[in-house]
């Protein structure tokens, strides 16, 4: 009963994390998932800065674990960062 109410604590605590992420705090979380060869390899393909340099798969994994966020998206767009708009 108690190992219950512990893995539903945690799992609203997830949720409520997930709900209140602002774009700021995605930015960092982001910023430190960089990598210096794969942002030269977009920047020969076009992309300017503001880039980290965040590979795709990393970007998806937080895409996954934010869902949906209509507000969020819009946001994050705004910021101009390149790996926050993907």
């Amino acid at each position: 009963m108690i190992d219950e109410e512990k893995a539903e604590q945690r799992v609203s605590a997830d949720v409520r994390r997930r709900m209140l992420m602002t774009a700021k705090e995605i930015l960092e979380e982001m910023k430190p998932l960089g990598n210096d060869g794969y942002k030269k390899v977009i920047f020969n393909h076009g992309v300017k800065e503001p880039c980290f340099g965040v590979k795709i798969a990393d970007t998806q994994k937080i895409q996954k674990r934010i869902k949906k966020d209509y507000q969020l998206a819009l946001d994050l767009y705004d910021t101009g960062v390149y790996d926050a708009r993907a």
